[in-house]
């Protein structure tokens, strides 16, 4: 039991940062999210593998990670550890393989999301209750993945103030979830729902990304 247990915090929690090789670099994202310490960059099919300071592997082809998905609009890890991956109007949900680092399809899946939900959505950040706020454009939904029940929340800049316009994914940078990173095409931006600010850098410098 104890063995399992340090596998899986070693192949699914820990970057594996000395077996890292970098073919190429991303030109910019197109979704993010982040398990536990690593953080996952999309460049459509391509992924790759972020520890907070660097990317430091990749590109790693899609399916090798995540099988069976065709494509990923946007993403989330909820707050139970779950990773969403949005493609059009279907959902696929994963866990982490403990041996391996890969991940598995859950049962059931993929799913499609509710008609009400349109259009698809392209932008997705995890609420601290297991839910994920995801969208487009402005409109926002309250969606718990576990039920496949959205709920129209209204537009994702009333209700969070000063959030980062073109944001395309979130995640949290504290375990409280007040503190979150944002990404789009051109920025890094952290935002605190405590005051409703955001400091943003530039993208490149965020992904600090050198081919070797």
């Amino acid at each position: 039991m104890i063995f399992i247990v340090l596998c899986f915090l070693f192949a699914c929690l820990i970057p594996d940062i000395n077996t890292g090789k970098i073919t190429s670099c991303p030109t910019t994202i197109t979704s993010a999210l982040k398990v536990k310490q690593v953080v996952y960059l999309f460049e459509n099919q391509n992924v790759w593998k972020h520890d907070g300071k660097r990317i430091y592997a990749g590109p790693l082809k899609l399916n090798d990670l995540f099988p069976n998905v065709p494509g990923v609009n946007t993403s989330c890890t909820s707050s139970k550890d779950v990773i969403y991956l949005f493609y059009m109007k279907k959902v696929y949900a994963y866990v982490c393989e403990h041996t391996t680092g890969k991940f598995n399809l859950l049962d059931k899946h993929p799913i499609e999301l509710q008609p009400m939900i349109i259009p698809f959505p392209i932008k997705c950040f995890p609420l601290n209750n297991g839910s994920l706020m995801i969208g487009s454009g402005t409109a926002s939904y309250t969606y718990y993945p576990e039920v496949n029940v959205p709920h129209m929340s209204g537009d994702f800049y009333e209700q969070f103030p000063g959030l980062p316009a073109e944001f395309i994914s979130g995640f949290p940078i504290d375990n409280n979830y007040n503190n979150y990173l944002f990404l789009d095409k051109l920025n890094a931006s952290k935002y605190s729902f405590n005051d409703f600010k955001s400091e943003a850098t530039d993208l490149k410098n965020y992904l600090n990304c050198k081919v070797n």
